[in-house]
């Protein structure tokens, strides 16, 4: 979330307000009865340009985000940090529900059905 910096049109004060980009106009100071005016400010941050990662199927060194996108689409893998565990168990109870239903339909599931 960027800090804001708000100024009052007639006394002049200056205040800073953290807030998503969504709020910031309703979050708005008001000042002298007067909705403070926003101060343009310069956009700071950490931009990262390179990709440093080994493949965790392969070993294989991985230089460029788009290279990453690709392996883990090839692989089917996950980032932790993209992780949604709600989601990911929704998938494993389908998938379970899926296999459950293929080993109804086998010859010999009725003789020896799962414990």
């Amino acid at each position: 979330m960027p800090t804001y910096q708000f100024r009052c049109p007639d006394c002049g004060t200056v205040r800073e307000l953290f807030c998503r980009v969504s709020e910031q106009e309703s979050n708005r100071p008001v000042c002298c009865n007067k909705p403070s005016e926003t101060l343009i400010q310069p956009a700071y941050g950490y931009v990262q340009g390179e990709c440093h990662y080994r493949c965790p199927v392969t070993q294989q060194g991985i230089t460029s985000w788009r290279q990453r996108k690709d392996t883990f689409a090839r692989y089917n893998l996950i980032d932790a940090s993209d992780m949604n565990p709600a989601k990911e168990i929704a998938k494993a109870e389908k998938r379970k529900e899926e296999n459950d239903r293929l080993a109804r339909q086998m010859p010999h599931y009725h003789e020896h059905p799962p414990l």
